[in-house]
């Protein structure tokens, strides 16, 4: 991967999961790190819910390797100032440890 097409800076979060006294399931973000990468939206989708529209984009977005990267998991996810990605998969495209894709969601889910 050439380093200009690195052009974007993405911040990490592992999520830490805990219990309240009700037992209900808390998520609390862990920020793992910012990174350079190339983001690619490929798919942009509109809704009508509730009177309002919201859209969904689905994103590609590419890092070079890294020990900390390939610890990532679809639970994990992504974050630009105003636009939080959900990891839907994540493949080393190249197998010797060059190159993480990671596909995305953001919009109408968590982000």
């Amino acid at each position: 991967m050439q380093a200009g097409k690195l052009n974007n800076r993405v911040a990490i979060d592992r999520p830490d999961t805990s219990q309240n006294e009700t037992g209900e399931e808390i998520i609390s973000w862990h920020h793992m790190g910012t990174v350079w990468c190339d983001i690619k939206p490929i798919v942009g989708r509109e809704a009508l819910l509730a009177a309002g529209t919201l859209a969904e984009s689905d994103t590609v977005i590419r890092f070079r390797w890294e020990p900390r990267l390939a610890q990532m998991t679809p639970k994990w996810r992504l974050r630009r100032p105003n636009i939080i990605y959900n990891i839907q998969g994540i493949a080393e495209v190249e197998m010797d440890k060059k190159e993480i894709e990671v596909r995305c969601k953001s919009g109408l889910n968590e982000g």
